[in-house]
């Protein structure tokens, strides 16, 4: 039957995406997005697979080095805010205590 064929598909399309994630070939990895995208149309246009769960999830590919710069630019966009963060409250400290010892005097 057409749903067991389309169960196989989706089988094999999560094999298929374990060895993208291993081998790292991108050109097997579009192709593979591009299967998924007309697999999805046609389940959703056909109205005998409208109850079963055979949608394939979206399985985005990101390489280690991805991974890698999105840490790093993380970690120094972090430690310039908090540096900078740090330097303004040394900055206004003691323009507050002045304020306060001010305020102070006058009362």
């Amino acid at each position: 039957t057409k749903y067991v064929c389309a169960k196989k598909c989706v089988d094999l399309y999560k094999e298929y995406i374990e060895d993208c994630h291993n081998k790292f070939n991108s050109d097997f990895c579009y192709e593979l997005e591009i299967f998924r995208n007309q697999f999805n149309t046609y389940i959703s246009s056909e109205t005998e697979f409208n109850d079963k769960d055979l949608y394939i999830p979206w399985n985005i590919f990101a390489s280690k080095s991805v991974n890698l710069l999105i840490a790093l630019v993380s970690v120094v966009v972090l430690s310039t805010f908090f540096f900078i963060l740090y330097k303004v409250i040394i900055i206004y400290k003691p323009i507050h205590i002045a304020q306060t010892f001010l305020l102070h005097i006058l009362i």
